[in-house]
């Protein structure tokens, strides 16, 4: 019996080893590990709050009109500025799959005002570092006022606050993000 769970391990224990290592949250945390060690991007933390969504796909509802208007509205504003040229735009930002889509509740003691859409999402987008003064003022801290004029441009967005991710503070940013989900890394772009 001892030489059929030792033979049981020699052929399946690297294969059960692998597939434990390809867990979504285990993917997530070496990319993240991945982009705060790679000194060549810069990497920045955004928020963005959705308000007058309009409902594209009848099975993903608001999440997926939410998760669209991120992708190809904000992002894009945001390769729009980085580059004039929309052959670049796949390289400028290596992983747009950083992100959580969330719905804020409201409950009796602390409403949602209806000013405010309970639909946001939380982001971290890692860009090269040469291209940072095109969407980030250093000296300030803040967003450059064109990249503040294109986002306030987006009909859909109702706030938006990017800033650059405190490197020493990342997995802190990181756990807010994920809040305890199952990350969706394996989501493919173009099934939203």
């Amino acid at each position: 019996m001892i030489n059929e769970s030792t033979e049981y391990q020699r052929r399946y224990g690297s294969e059960i080893e692998s597939k434990a290592r390809v867990t979504p949250i285990k993917h997530y945390d070496r990319i993240i590990d991945f982009i705060v060690s790679n000194n060549e991007w810069a990497k920045f933390t955004i928020t963005t709050t959705f308000t007058n969504l309009e409902v594209v796909n009848v099975t993903d509802g608001i999440r997926g009109a939410t998760i669209d208007e991120y992708l190809h509205k904000v992002l894009w504003k945001i390769k729009k500025n980085l580059s004039s040229s929309r052959n670049q735009w796949d390289k400028l930002i290596p992983y747009e799959c950083l992100y959580e889509y969330e719905y804020d509740v409201g409950s009796f003691f602390k409403p949602i005002p209806q000013s405010n859409s309970p639909h946001h999402i939380h982001g971290i987008v890692p860009i090269p570092n040469f291209l940072v003064p095109k969407i980030f003022n250093l000296s300030d801290g803040s967003i450059t006022k064109r990249l503040a004029k294109d986002l306030s441009s987006i009909r859909t967005v109702s706030s938006f606050f990017i800033e650059p991710l405190r490197v020493d503070e990342a997995w802190k940013w990181v756990n807010y993000l994920k809040k305890g989900k199952t990350p969706k890394v394996f989501r493919n772009e173009w099934d939203y």
